[in-house]
């Protein structure tokens, strides 16, 4: 696919490059919570200790 037949495709369908790019920042969001879902899981526990005042 060429850059001038892109360009095409995104004058013609904005609503569909929207959406494209939307799932891709889902998809990329997804994946840092795989890799870092350890210190994800620390960090909101600490918080909830630390809210309880444990």
């Amino acid at each position: 696919m060429t850059v001038v037949s892109r360009r095409v495709i995104a004058r013609r369908h904005p609503i569909g490059w929207t959406v494209v790019a939307g799932l891709a920042l889902l998809a990329t969001a997804a994946a840092l919570v795989v890799v870092n879902w350890p210190t994800a899981v620390h960090e909101v526990s600490f918080a909830f200790s630390f809210a309880i005042g444990a």
